[in-house]
């Protein structure tokens, strides 16, 4: 857990060196989602869905056409459903298969820390696989928009998944 936070926070402290280099890019998306936890359990007895907004900002550096890495920290509305995940942080190895010059499709693969309110889990962080597919399109050489769908955590005590939207800027 530490490991991966600390590999999260050096990638986010060397961002700004990379994005002098080529393939390195920031962003952000929205999107809508559900997740289950122990507290949607409390409420029927079993885990409900609970639908909420996620938001991403992620920075990330494709070392060729085929295979990049990206960190992103993320965070529900928390208000809306009452679930105390303050927020997440997720680390990912993208593969990548160019469909046209500005079409590409990926997969994501990694890990995602969920920051939660110890008071109400017992806990401060739980660590979980995360895994997703999207689609990018390259409006130009610099600026693209992407439509993905993710399970951002899957651990067995906080789950959330969902479809999203973003835009992200290649240096």
């Amino acid at each position: 857990m530490k490991k991966l936070n600390a590999l999260i926070l050096t990638a986010l402290l060397a961002s700004p060196l990379a994005a002098m280099a080529d393939g390195f890019y920031v962003g952000g998306q929205v999107g809508y989602g559900a997740q289950k936890s122990q507290l949607s359990d409390a409420i029927g007895g079993e885990k409900k869905d609970l639908e909420t907004v996620i938001g991403s900002i992620k920075a990330g550096y494709d070392l060729n056409d085929y295979i990049g890495a990206e960190v992103r920290v993320s965070g529900v509305d928390k208000h809306s459903t009452g679930i105390k995940a303050d927020y997440l942080a997720s680390a990912y190895l993208k593969g990548m298969v160019p469909v046209t010059d500005s079409i590409s499709l990926y997969g994501l693969v990694g890990a995602t820390s969920v920051q939660m309110d110890k008071k109400v889990y017992g806990k401060d962080s739980l660590a979980s696989a995360s895994y997703g597919v999207g689609a990018r399109y390259a409006m130009t050489d610099n600026i693209g928009i992407n439509i993905e769908a993710t399970q951002i955590s899957s651990h067995k005590d906080y789950e959330l998944g969902g479809v999203s939207l973003g835009v992200d800027y290649k240096f």
